[in-house]
């Protein structure tokens, strides 16, 4: 039996169609899924935390690499798949799933809790109509977590995550991942390779940390929900100028002033807007400007540094 037929017939044994609900397309190529796990672990006794868990085909190809000495915590939010998912944590002591929506989990108060303190890797079969929200969500309240990111896109989402300025995709997504670190198309993955086939082509994409970042990376690591809050401010009206865009928020007039002086000084048209900014200068901006603090002093945006 091939490995589509084996995860056919799993599901079926469990009573279970893909639905699209979910955005379930089973990825079931052993050749691939090895793949993946090798580039997402890169020694044995690693923490990993898989979002999207699905039938379990990449958490054993994980686990393989893992070893005993280490500890996949997963998230799936089809509690149909509960049972398919305990099979394989009775067989693997290193294997946690989580029947629980991923962006209501907190992973690292959990591993904490679970004595797996310090860098998880993040990897993830990101459901498409999700991607963009579960990228953000995992850089901006967690991004002093995670080793590496390692994630399966839909191949159209993937210039918009690696966009740079001037490009018509760059936006909060791309400045969000280039103040984390450096992001990398690794390989392509046709429809054949999924159970049912998606319509479109996958790419699986890895993000690394900037160890010794400037002003993006600092922001995003003292308060990166603040920081996300600012950069969604500055872009809310892409073809506006900057100095209108920071009018539009409420900056007062000798602030916007100081932002088109730190401008001129860097060698940047006073009237560029914030989608031909690089993320450091962007960052330097939202500081200069109040935005960045206001977005910090918002309900519910409190420092999260002291909890990773």
């Amino acid at each position: 039996m091939n490995d589509r037929a084996s995860l056919v017939a799993a599901l079926e044994r469990a009573g279970i169609r893909p639905d699209r609900r979910f955005g379930q397309n089973f990825l079931h190529d052993r050749e691939a899924l090895q793949r993946i796990a090798a580039l997402a672990v890169p020694e044995p006794g690693a923490t990993v935390v898989e979002v999207g868990l699905g039938a379990g085909t990449l958490s054993r190809a994980l686990l393989e690499r893992l070893g005993p000495d280490g500890f996949l915590l997963g998230y799936e939010l089809d509690r149909r798949l509960e049972p398919v998912l305990s099979d394989i944590a009775r067989e693997e002591a290193a294997f946690h799933p989580r029947i629980q929506d991923a962006l209501a989990a907190d992973p690292a108060a959990e591993l904490w809790a679970q004595g797996r303190g310090g860098e998880a890797a993040y990897v993830s079969n990101l459901p498409y109509y999700l991607t963009s929200e579960l990228i953000l969500q995992a850089l901006s309240r967690w991004p002093g977590l995670w080793s590496s990111l390692t994630l399966m896109l839909q191949s159209e989402v993937v210039p918009r995550l690696l966009a740079k300025p001037g490009d018509a995709r760059y936006g909060p997504l791309a400045v969000m991942v280039r103040s984390y670190g450096e992001g990398r198309s690794v390989f392509s993955l046709p429809p054949h390779l999924f159970y049912p086939a998606p319509a479109v082509r996958s790419t699986v994409v890895q993000l690394l940390p900037q160890r010794n970042g400037g002003p993006a990376a600092r922001l995003l690591r003292r308060d990166g929900v603040a920081w996300l809050g600012a950069l969604e401010a500055l872009f809310a009206q892409r073809r506006r100028q900057l100095p209108a865009q920071l009018r539009q928020l409420g900056v007062a007039a000798d602030k916007i002033e100081a932002c088109c002086r730190l401008l001129q000084e860097r060698g940047v048209d006073p009237r560029s807007r914030a989608a031909a900014l690089e993320p450091d200068l962007l960052a330097e901006l939202s500081l200069l400007s109040g935005v960045w603090e206001r977005c910090r002093d918002l309900p519910g945006q409190e420092d999260r540094s002291s909890r990773l």
